[in-house]
């Protein structure tokens, strides 16, 4: 259970290190509603970005920005693929579908624990 990353508390997915959609679509709501003052409980995954939040392509690279500082492990999305990406449910499932299946193969790999603490060990 240690190493075990919290702080989420929906524990709707056992796999912690690949963003579903679960994961990305509150971040998504928080940001936005941080970013345009909206409430989060009245954004929904269907608005246009633009047409009903007012979003313009300055904000969208800011929302994104913010997005993948808090979700790190997201794919890097361009401004031009933004532009594409309609509504909030687009932009999830765009994500959702960039990034890996499998934990193999991503560059981002822990590492183990115990041999840190064996080292401090030898070392004291």
């Amino acid at each position: 259970s240690a190493g075990s990353p919290g702080g989420n508390g929906n524990g709707s997915g056992a796999v912690s290190s690949d963003p579903v959609p679960g994961e990305i679509a509150p971040a998504l709501l928080a940001i936005i509603g941080e970013k345009t003052g909206y409430p989060a409980e009245m954004l929904e995954l269907g608005m246009d970005m633009e047409a009903d939040l007012g979003i313009d392509s300055i904000k969208r690279v800011e929302i994104m920005w913010s997005l993948q500082e808090q979700l790190p492990h997201l794919p890097q999305v361009s401004g031009s693929e933004m532009s594409e990406l309609r509504t909030l449910k687009e932009i999830v499932d765009h994500l959702s579908s960039l990034a890996p299946s499998e934990t193999a193969g991503t560059t981002i790999i822990p590492a183990p624990v115990s041999t840190d603490s064996d080292s401090v060990k030898k070392n004291s």
